[in-house]
């Protein structure tokens, strides 16, 4: 099936695409986790090899992180993601929450994300794509959250009741 050094080369970028989409620094995978992802391949995982995988990775520039090597049981993850979590909360926030964002175009957003985020993120934009009706409520709270975030930008104090928001402009 594989030449040893298709099957090297293979490894690796599964090795990338598991790391990229199933952990982050809550969800850390073993060596075992990973040899799951890679048994339809025909390849499988050593501690050693992992390790060797790790360090090729962080040679290139990868933030790969591990944990407990001494003890044999190394588990990994992808580090500093760009798609945090507080910032994806923030984006899907901003496009629900926007009166002038059709559902067809919050699910096409939502759907461009996936690449992105790894596996316990996508929960977030599948449970977002559902489009709900944008109220009255929905577009003050825009308002809201537009106005509140240019009065930081530009320093102002923010000034606020139930009904508005104002700022010294």
């Amino acid at each position: 099936m594989y030449t040893k050094d298709n099957s090297y080369k293979s490894r690796t970028l599964l090795t990338i695409y598991t790391l990229w989409k199933h952990t982050d620094e809550g969800h850390k995978i073993s060596s075992p986790a990973i040899s799951k992802y890679l048994e339809p391949y025909g390849l499988k995982y050593t501690d050693k090899a992992l390790r060797d995988t790790v360090r090729k990775l962080r040679d290139l520039g990868i933030d790969i992180r591990s944990t407990g090597q001494e003890t044999g049981r190394s588990r990994v993850w992808w580090a500093n993601r760009p798609l945090r979590d507080e910032t994806l909360d923030k984006l899907v926030f901003a496009v629900k929450t926007n009166p002038y964002i059709s559902a067809d175009q919050e699910a096409e957003i939502m759907e461009s994300l996936i690449p992105f985020v790894t596996e316990f993120q996508e929960e977030k934009l599948k449970g977002s794509i559902k489009h709900l009706n944008k109220t009255e409520h929905n577009e003050n709270m825009y308002k809201f959250y537009s106005a509140a975030q240019r009065a930081i930008e530009s320093g102002k104090k923010i000034v606020y009741t139930k009904k508005e928001l104002k700022y010294n402009s």
